[in-house]
C-alpha cells in the first residue's frame, strides 16, 4: 500500500506540475494558478 500511495503523490505532482495545457499557452496548472492570484492577466 506503501508503494501505490507514493506513486500516486508521484503522478498528482506531475500532473499538476509538469503537464502543460494549450489553452494556458504551454504553461503548467500551478504555473497559471499562481499568476492568476498574483494578478497577471494573459489571453488565453
Amino acid at each position: 500500500m506503501k508503494h501505490f500511495n507514493r506513486e500516486l503523490d508521484r503522478y498528482i505532482h506531475c500532473y499538476n506540475h509538469k503537464r502543460m495545457k494549450i489553452k494556458g499557452k504551454g504553461m503548467s496548472p500551478i504555473l497559471i494558478e499562481l499568476m492568476l492570484n498574483k494578478g497577471i492577466k494573459f489571453r488565453v
